[in-house]
Order: structure tokens, then sequence, then C-alpha cells
């Protein structure tokens, strides 16, 4: 994991492979940025920002929001070479039928992020599960039903400045057969 893009100043300090790869990350940061700026507009009057522990000096430049890049190998994906399953009673049970691969260990166990929101592009590649509140279950968001598709994630500020109105989302990165990259902006206070 690295970070691409933080804020203006770190930006020139970065880098980059080519300035075709330079532009094509900052106009994706930018979109996301965007995309989430409009995400809180439809939530602010539900927020207080004096519950969240920020003090004056947190809340201002430079912008506390990231842009990261995941890079998620899928070493146990390859090859079903996990010793949890080479071991089990039932190894089957422990292969997504899917995919063929290792679930024993997945590639981020389930958690939620620390901002306002998450905005992610989905990969083409297998992987981030949602946990569904209401049906209690995860849910594979990348399994081809949404190409192309940008997904939100409420994150803890978001949950503690509403009041719990608002839920985090609880979610991990399941191994699959393939290397998978994940492009993700978090949104900060």
């Amino acid at each position: 994991m690295f970070h691409v893009y933080t804020d203006e100043r770190v930006q020139a300090n970065i880098p980059w492979p080519d300035k075709v790869f330079r532009k094509a990350m900052q106009d994706l940061y930018s979109i996301l940025q965007h995309f989430s700026s409009k995400c809180f507009e439809i939530v602010e009057n539900d927020f207080d920002l004096a519950k969240l522990d920020i003090s004056p000096s947190q809340n201002s430049t430079p912008n506390p929001s990231v842009f990261d890049v995941f890079i998620y190998a899928n070493v146990f994906g390859a090859d079903i070479d996990c010793k949890q399953c080479q071991t089990s009673d039932n190894a089957e049970s422990k292969l997504n039928d899917k995919t063929r691969s290792c679930i024993c260990e997945d590639n981020m166990a389930s958690h939620t992020d620390p901002g306002i929101f998450t905005v992610k592009v989905l990969s083409s590649v297998q992987g981030l599960q949602v946990f569904d509140l209401k049906h209690s279950e995860w849910i594979q968001l990348e399994d081809g039903r949404f190409p192309n598709s940008l997904v939100v994630f409420n994150c803890e500020q978001l949950e503690v400045g509403s009041q719990e109105k608002y839920k985090a989302t609880s979610h991990l990165v399941s191994s699959a057969r393939e290397s998978r990259i994940s492009l993700v902006y978090e949104r900060r206070l």
C-alpha cells in the first residue's frame, strides 16, 4: 500500500512513473474528492463536528484525507497452498467455489475506516466484501455486477458525528486467484 496523493505540497515530491500516470492519478483524485464532497453535502445537516475529538489544529490544512493504492499479490489464491486448508478435515469448505482460492486468510481483515467517507473504484478482480447489517451477511461487491463503478463507505467519523444515524461500513478484502489493485480515497476531517 502507498499514499499516492494527499495535498498539493506533497504531490510535487511523489516519484511518479511518468507524466501520463501522474495526470491520470490527479484526475482520479479530483473526481473522488469531488464525489465525497457531494456525499457530505447530503449528510451535513445530520452531522455535529463538536461530537468528534478534533482539536482546531487538527481541523486545518493540510488536508488529512488520503488517496491510497493497495496492491494485493494474493499468494494464497494462486496454488491453493494454504497450510490451514491442507491440514483441515474439511478443506473444501475453506475454498471459494467461484475462484477456487483459499479463504482462510483475508488480504485485509474486517474493519471500518477512520474518516467520514471512503470512496473506492471497484476492482475487476474480486475481493471487496461489505457487511450487510440488515441481513447479517457478507456481500461480494466485485463480482462483475457493477463494472466501472464507485462504492462509498460510511466511516467512523461520520458514525460519531451523526450520533450513529449513519453506521460505519464494515468491510474486508478476501484473497483471490490473481493479483488486484485497489484505488481508495478516504475523506477525513
